[in-house]
């Protein structure tokens, strides 16, 4: 089958957790709107809202939506992910 028309240039997931979780950092306090705002393809955005469930799962960012269409309030937890920072650095050193 011809596959020309498929987007085979995926962004990385775990690149956008670590830039979610710097820009989100720097701001703290954002909604997903203005975090994707540098998005061009619809797989970014995909990537960015995988990230954004990964490091909410994490603790590392708290998510609220006050409605199902809502605008999605993303909130950045430094100690978590601090705690979460030092886990896997102890991790690495065994």
């Amino acid at each position: 089958p011809d596959v020309d028309h498929l987007d085979l240039d995926l962004p990385s997931v775990q690149d956008a957790m670590v830039d979610l979780q710097g820009r989100m950092a720097g701001v703290v306090n954002a909604d997903f709107d203005d975090v994707i705002s540098h998005c061009t393809r619809n797989v970014e955005v995909v990537a960015y809202f995988l990230a954004l469930l990964e490091l909410a799962r994490w603790g590392i960012l708290r998510v609220h939506q006050e409605q199902m269409d809502g605008t999605i309030e993303i909130e950045y937890d430094a100690e978590a992910a601090d705690r979460r920072f030092d886990t896997m650095v102890e991790k690495g050193d065994r």
